[in-house]
């Protein structure tokens, strides 16, 4: 049950003036502030619970709730503990069952409401606690306080990494829509309704854009198989004997990796240090922190590649492909650089580095628990199914139709999973707006229900 508040107000003073009012609201709503319908309580300074306070659980301690409660939605997390005597110092701290619990630091705005028998305790620095109104329905105060917070109503960010509760000067006189009682209740029934669709409709897209990578690999499978070109074959008078299994050493005239080192480094240099994290699919990717050298380390650390070279990453992220297009670089031990015969096609290859069984071999060759490493002894050893370079052409063209309408759909997937959300966010403007059809004008203003509140001290 909600605390009532000390301080009594009037009801002018708990009505948002015309011009600081946010948007139009039906004429039986009422705009009011946070502080109005609700009572908030920011958690204790950093040095009035620190952990030389705590003390073993026993039958006279009293639990600290943390921020992980909040985020996790359990009273289960934590173990922190302090005494009867610490507890009674932080008593206007207390949390009682159907308070809730918000997050104020890092991940901030994730609200819990503390259920039946709870252990007595208190919040810690990193949690505020809210008393909703009774006369508030708590699900309507949680769907807009939510966006609320997703929303900078300070009209300022400070820091990057991380976020915090706006000042309670700010938070607590952030403009609040009040409907009526039933009305906030047929707002909730309807929200979640129209969630519930959107949730099914999400949870299917999403399976769907799961699934991608599964059909990229069975697709892939079916290529290195023979099968995507079964017909192209029969059309050609090619039997599926022709294919050779041989090992990339003996299909590349050229095999190795990178400086095992660090190379000395030139912020002017014209000549880039890349490693197997600048490989970005079909290219070398140069970032603005790419080490520089000069053209003395460049001519030191030389590897001879030319327009038939692919890369693959082989040390930290395993199979990451990229190929070599001129590009002024040294390599570093992580790239490794295959410089493809006449009888393997540099597209063929690419597209192999990104099957499951090269996957697999990496995985398994690999040394390292914590960083792979797979050795250029393995990378030689590799096994690769090859067809005639007149049929890894037409593969390789099979594999780009078909991966691009994959990769399409998974796009557009995405897109509507964006849409979506931003259909939820539609939902609650609406809902906030009384918008939702659900708000019945000959229903007795709020404004009668906020006089109540006011007078049972909210």
């Amino acid at each position: 049950m909600a605390k009532a508040k000390s301080k009594k107000i009037t009801i002018e003073d708990a009505l948002v003036p015309v011009e600081e009012q946010l948007y139009q609201i039906p004429d039986n709503w009422c705009w009011t502030t946070l502080d109005v319908v609700a009572d908030y309580k920011k958690g204790p300074f950093g040095s009035a619970i620190t952990k030389a306070m705590f003390v073993p659980k026993g039958p006279d301690t009293y639990k600290v709730y943390e921020q992980g409660n909040a985020i996790r939605k359990t009273i289960d997390y934590g173990e922190y503990y302090i005494s009867a005597e610490k507890y009674e110092e932080l008593k206007g701290f207390e949390v009682h069952s159907g308070d809730l619990i918000v997050s104020c630091a890092g991940t901030i705005g994730e609200t819990f409401q503390l259920p039946e028998n709870i252990e007595r305790g208190v919040i810690n620095q990193a949690l505020m606690r809210v008393k909703v109104s009774e006369k508030v329905e708590l699900r309507y105060y949680l769907y807009y306080f939510d966006e609320m917070l997703r929303q900078d109503i300070t009209g300022n960010s400070k820091g990057s990494a991380m976020k915090n509760i706006p000042p309670f000067a700010v938070l607590k006189k952030f403009p609040f829509p009040l409907p009526p009682l039933s009305e906030q209740k047929r707002i909730v029934e309807q929200i979640e309704n129209l969630f519930a669709k959107l949730d099914e409709a999400r949870e299917k897209v999403q399976s769907a854009i799961e699934g991608y990578e599964h059909r990229r690999l069975m697709i892939l499978y079916k290529a290195f198989s023979g099968e995507l070109t079964e017909k192209w074959r029969n059309e050609n008078s090619v039997e599926i004997t022709s294919w050779k299994r041989k090992s990339l050493k003996d299909c590349s005239t050229a095999l190795g990796d990178g400086l095992h080192g660090t190379p000395l480094y030139d912020e002017d240099g014209d000549y880039y240090f890349v490693n197997g994290n600048n490989f970005d699919y079909d290219h070398i990717e140069i970032r603005s922190d790419t080490k520089r050298v000069n053209e003395s380390e460049y001519k030191k650390h030389f590897i001879e590649l030319t327009d038939k070279t692919v890369f693959v990453s082989i040390n930290g992220t395993l199979g990451k492909t990229a190929f070599y297009d001129g590009e002024p670089v040294i390599l570093g031990k992580s790239a490794c650089y295959v410089n493809t015969s006449d009888e393997l096609y540099k597209f063929y290859l690419r597209y192999f580095f990104n099957t499951k069984k090269f996957i697999d071999y990496a995985n398994e060759m690999a040394t390292g628990s914590t960083i792979k490493n797979l050795g250029l002894k393995a990378m030689r050893s590799l096994e690769i199914n090859l067809p005639s370079i007149e049929e890894q052409k037409e593969i390789v063209r099979i594999l780009d139709v078909i991966l691009e309408k994959e990769e399409n759909s998974k796009e557009l997937a995405e897109q509507v999973i964006d849409s979506i959300d931003m259909l939820k966010k539609s939902v609650l403007a609406k809902a906030f707006r009384g918008e939702l059809g659900t708000n019945i004008p000959e229903e007795e203003s709020s404004i009668e229900l906020l006089k109540k509140m006011i007078e049972e001290g909210y």
